[in-house]
């Protein structure tokens, strides 16, 4: 996501049932390629690159954070823990803006 600056700290990981979903108080649209979200919370413009926008597109309905992980790796060419870890990121980066919402999945 542009404009982030992180604290340095890894975020806290999420479980493979977590179910990942977009927040209602946003709006967002493609262009080209690319995605721009409006937050209605704070009235602030964010952007997601061509790989941020397939994760946008696949949360408009609640998703196990498994199945995005699946969907990453076998669209794009990166191993299964790098887009774990970097989805972990911009899911919790979502979720601190108001962007979207993580729900605990089913435990085992």
């Amino acid at each position: 996501m542009t404009g982030h600056a992180g604290d340095g700290a890894p975020p806290s990981p999420l479980d493979p049932t977590d179910l990942l979903q977009l927040a209602a108080d946003q709006v967002s649209a493609d262009l080209s390629g690319e995605t721009v979200i409006l937050s209605m919370r704070d009235g602030v413009y964010y952007g997601l690159d061509a790989v941020g926008s397939a994760v946008w597109r696949r949360l408009a309905e609640p998703t196990p954070f498994a199945a995005v992980v699946a969907a990453v790796v076998a669209e794009f060419d990166v191993e299964e823990d790098r887009a774990a870890r970097d989805l972990t990121a911009l899911v919790r980066d979502l979720e601190a803006r108001g962007l979207a919402v993580i729900r605990p999945g089913a435990r085992e």
